[in-house]
């Protein structure tokens, strides 16, 4: 897990000297691609710090709101990467994030993103 940790954590500063060094070189493409990456990475390396969704939790649970909010920017995010042609990432992003969504999503995820892009 340390490992891990340690692989998270250099990715992502090479990507912010990656981000640092496009924007010197005026290439604002690239600049922008590293920046979405690199906020995928963040989602993914805080998600095990959450429970997993049983498709159980009600609106008045405060976990609900969290999750509900997880969805929406790991959508964003995820169309973000797709946009930028960072077509693993997003399958990479949203593979994490199975356990994390309501059921039905879960089933979406893994018919319409994750199994074609493997």
């Amino acid at each position: 897990k340390a490992e891990a940790r340690s692989d998270v954590e250099a990715s992502k500063t090479l990507l912010d000297q990656a981000i640092y060094y496009f924007e010197l070189a005026d290439e604002s493409t690239y600049k922008k691609k590293a920046q979405v990456h690199l906020e995928s990475i963040g989602i993914r390396s805080n998600l095990p710090s959450l429970p997993s969704r049983s498709g159980e939790e009600k609106e008045d649970d405060p976990l609900y709101d969290q999750l509900r909010d997880l969805e929406s920017n790991i959508s964003k995010t995820v169309e973000k990467l797709f946009g930028e042609g960072l077509l693993l990432e997003g399958r990479d992003l949203c593979s994490c994030l199975v356990p994390y969504v309501h059921p039905r999503v879960q089933q979406r995820l893994k018919a319409e993103i994750v199994g074609p892009l493997e």
